[in-house]
């Protein structure tokens, strides 16, 4: 750049100079012409310097300005001349010199001589000086025009230049690339500043040199770098790139991706060598981290028992691991499912998959997909959206499951078919029920009958043992077929409008003289809000009660036993009422809570020989209370007692409009805050 300002100060400089020769030669050609001028006016007179003439008048030089009017010489100034010593004068005898103006040529006789080539050719030389002057003026603009031309074609070119040079170091500061210029001719090299920031280098600890560099290359890679170089100086290739490590100021190794420029001569030899070194030590690390998610990835999924594939939004495989390649001989990658499976079934599946990417959730969908060898097989595919560089897929695994389909279809017969069996059973029992109790109904007929006759004292104890057996097979018996018919399905409750604080207090009044034989006191709570007549089957309610309120008196040696009803929650056409029946009995412990609603199961199997009982008091009170629409569960802690609560939805009654007159005064009972009773009120 320095030496192009030169150029276009020494272009100034030139010009400066030309225009000043243009001017002296036009102030020479000026003089020329003068001389020439004032020689032909000599000429046309015939006075020559230093030539004798005649005077013929002399006239006193005055103030007053001469008028010359000559046809061949004009001029505005007088033309004085000295004259030789020979020239006579009236004034001075001895005059050395004499100055006249002479007024015309008329005042001067020179003697006639011949006329010289210059004087004829006067004219001619004078024309062609002019003609010397024109063209030297017009060459001179020329070259001042070139010079113009010159020095702006210079100026752009210096401001491009300086831009670009701006630009290199602008580049140079946002880019972490360490560039560098191998001058090959000299073998040196120039870094930029960014070398020795990134490799972290001072600039005075860095030699100029390429066997410094080649130093510092890895030995492993060094051999493959300088080749790579080698290769490309002696061919004609123009630009070379390679990655290498290159050995850190700290001693450590950077990852280096390095590219190059070659500029060539006329001859083909390279003379410079432009490049960037790249340090991509931390994208290489990453690509070695994918690398190896890719590869376990892989792994994972070869070796994984499932079908996976991944599909584009064109429906196309885009990946399939290898248990489905070995399935699906010669594989489906680059394929569509209609591509190799039947119309109705592909239609059917690509549904599926558009199903997930559209709702963005996973599916769980069974296909059928048919193998190489003819036979087909169920699969169940989990299907899943994937996004993944800024691109949407379908992910799916897929489990076969035609072994366990199998087997569930078998199971599912052999389920049918025991309860079918189960059902017949049932079925059985419940038509049986009026044959097994008709003979035990007779027997406690008649042993009643017996009983209120004159028999002997021993006899009549003997009628007494055989009516309490009678009565205890004839309780067994019921229960039995009670859950034969729930298990049958043809258990139909019967609800009709009842009282239900009359019903608890029929159960507590019927169970009252068993409970004070143990001492216990038995004792019912009911809530002032329950409605006097709700729509209930009275029996299976009534027997539930009994169930419960039995059970904890039977298993409760001392404190009490507590019948608590509640309203739960009102609605428009019913209300749900809270049942819990509370006792001071052993408890039962918490692995054993599911246990007691199982059919023949109790909590103690001691306990069956010493309280007695079939153990499906519990199971059927839990199915009843299922049919009213509730749920028996059982809270318990060992030592403290036990509490069997459940629900039940009754109906409301719909109670006709009495049209303004005042409700009976039997209903306006049930409005009492609490009813408390204990035993028979």
């Amino acid at each position: 750049m320095k030496s192009a300002m030169r150029s276009v100060s020494s272009g100034k400089q030139n010009g400066y100079r030309g225009w000043l020769c243009g001017c002296l030669a036009v102030s020479f050609t000026i003089a020329c012409g003068e001389s020439l001028l004032g020689r032909a006016y000599a000429d046309s007179t015939g006075t020559r310097v230093g030539q004798a003439v005649e005077i013929v008048r002399v006239t006193p030089v005055t103030n007053r300005k001469p008028d010359i009017q000559d046809a061949q010489i004009r001029t505005l100034h007088p033309l004085r001349l000295i004259l030789a010593s020979g020239t006579k004068a009236n004034e001075n005898p001895n005059p050395t010199g004499v100055s006249s103006i002479l007024r015309s040529h008329e005042d001067v006789k020179p003697p006639e001589q011949a006329l010289g080539w210059l004087e004829r050719h006067t004219r001619t030389v004078l024309s062609v000086a002019l003609a010397l002057i024109v063209a030297v003026l017009a060459w001179l603009m020329v070259l001042h025009r070139r010079l113009l031309r010159q020095n702006e074609t210079i100026r752009r070119r210096l401001e491009s230049e300086a831009a670009l040079q701006q630009r290199f170091e602008y580049a140079q500061r946002a880019t972490n690339d360490a560039l560098w210029d191998w001058n090959v001719a000299t073998n040196q090299i120039w870094r930029s500043e960014s070398f020795y920031a990134t490799f972290g280098y001072a600039v005075g600890e860095v030699e100029n040199s390429v066997e410094w560099w080649r130093a510092r290359v890895h030995p492993d890679d060094r051999s493959r770098v300088e080749a790579s170089l080698r290769a490309a100086a002696e061919g004609s290739v123009e630009t070379v790139s390679s990655e290498y490590r290159f050995r850190k100021f700290d001693g450590s190794y950077a990852s280096v991706y390095d590219r190059a420029y070659v500029l060539r001569g006329p001859d083909g030899l390279p003379k410079r060598v432009i490049g960037a070194m790249m340090d991509f030590s931390v994208l290489k690390l990453t690509e070695l981290a994918l690398q190896e998610a890719q590869v376990r990835f892989s792994a994972f999924m070869d070796n994984s028992p499932t079908y996976a594939f991944i599909k584009d939004l064109d429906g196309r495989y885009i990946y399939t691991n290898k248990m489905l390649d070995a399935a699906l001989v010669p594989g489906i990658r680059g394929l569509t499912a209609f591509d190799w499976l039947p119309a109705e079934s592909a239609k059917l599946y690509t549904e599926f998959d558009q199903q997930v990417l559209s709702t963005g959730e996973t599916g769980e969908f069974i296909e059928i997909m048919p193998m190489p060898d003819g036979t087909r097989r169920d699969v169940l595919f989990l299907k899943f959206p994937v996004e993944a560089f800024g691109q949407r897929y379908l992910g799916a695994v897929g489990i076969d499951i035609t072994e366990r389909r199998r087997a569930q279809e078998a199971l599912q017969k052999a389920k049918e078919a025991a309860e079918e069996a189960n059902r017949a059973k049932s079925e059985f029992l419940a038509n049986m029920s009026h044959e097994i109790r008709t003979p035990m109904n007779a027997i406690l007929g008649m042993t009643s009958l017996a009983m209120e006759t004159d028999s002997h004292e021993e006899q009549h104890e003997y009628l007494s043992d055989v009516m309490t057996a009678a009565e205890s097979l004839l309780s067994i018996l019921n229960e039995i077929l009670d859950l034969s018919k729930i298990e049958a399905g043809r258990l139909d409750l019967d609800p009709a409008p009842v009282s239900v604080p009359d019903i608890v207090k029929d159960v507590v009044r019927l169970l009252e003289p068993a409970a004070a034989k143990k001492s216990l006191h038995l004792a019912g709570n009911i809530s002032s809000d329950i409605p006097d007549h709700l729509l209930v089957d009275s029996l299976r309610l009534r027997q539930v009660l009994l169930n419960l309120v039995g059970n904890a008196i039977k298993f409760t040696e001392e404190g009490s036993v507590d019948v608590d009803v509640h309203v739960e929650s009102h609605e428009e056409n019913a209300d749900c009422l809270r049942f819990a029946v509370r006792d001071t009995g052993p408890g039962i412990p918490r692995d054993k809570m599911r246990l007691i609603f199982e059919p023949f199961r109790q909590a103690d199997s001691s306990t069956t020989r010493r309280h007695g009982g079939t153990g499906l008091g519990l199971t059927i009170s839990a199915r009843l209370v299922e049919r009213m629409g509730g749920r028996l569960t059982v809270d318990s802690e060992l030592g403290r007692g036990s509490v069997f609560s459940f629900s039940a939805r009754m109906a409301k009654v719909p109670t006709p409009s009495t049209d303004g007159f005042a409700p009976s005064p039997a209903r306006l009972w049930g409005y009492r805050r609490v009813r408390q009773f204990a035993g028979i009120s």
